[in-house]
C-alpha cells in the first residue's frame, strides 16, 4: 500500500560520463601538483538514487531538483521523463548559486509552470503550493 502523504524531494545529481578539465599550475597542500593542462573523464554513471526511489512499486510522491547550465526546458523535461518523477524544479544554475532571488520553472505532466522570480522561501511555499495540487486527495 502506498502512503498518499510520503513525498521524495531529491536532488539531480551527475549521472552520465564527466569530463573535467583544469589549466595549469594547480596545486594542493599535500599530495596533488599539476603543472599543465590536465583532463579527467568519469565513466562510471552514478546510481540514481531519486530514479531508483520512483520505480518502486511503493514510491513516494518523488520530487526532483535540476540546475541546469543551458537549454533548462528540454533538459528539465528529459530529467523528468528519464527519472519517471511527476514533479521536477528547474532553474539556471549560474543565475541562482550565491543569489538571494531565483527564477525557477515546475514541470510536470500538465507541462511548464514558470514561478516568479523570489526570494528562497516564497519559492518553497511556491513549490510546496503546487505539489499539494498533485497530490491524491
Amino acid at each position: 500500500m502506498v502512503d498518499i502523504n510520503a513525498i521524495d524531494l531529491g536532488a539531480s545529481t551527475i549521472s552520465d560520463d564527466l569530463t573535467l578539465t583544469a589549466g595549469g599550475n594547480i596545486t594542493q597542500s599535500g599530495v596533488l601538483t599539476v603543472v599543465d593542462d590536465l583532463t579527467f573523464t568519469l565513466t562510471t554513471p552514478n546510481i540514481d538514487i531519486l530514479a531508483s526511489v520512483a520505480a518502486r512499486p511503493d514510491a513516494p510522491f518523488c520530487v526532483g531538483f535540476a540546475a541546469e547550465s543551458e537549454d533548462l526546458d528540454r533538459n528539465a523535461q528529459e530529467k523528468r521523463r528519464k527519472k519517471g518523477i511527476p514533479l521536477l524544479v528547474g532553474n539556471i544554475a549560474q543565475d541562482a548559486i550565491g543569489a538571494t532571488h531565483s527564477t525557477l520553472v515546475l514541470y510536470d505532466d500538465a507541462g511548464r509552470h514558470p514561478l516568479p522570480r523570489a526570494a528562497k522561501l516564497d519559492n518553497a511555499r511556491h513549490i510546496i503550493g503546487h505539489l499539494s495540487t498533485l497530490l491524491p486527495r
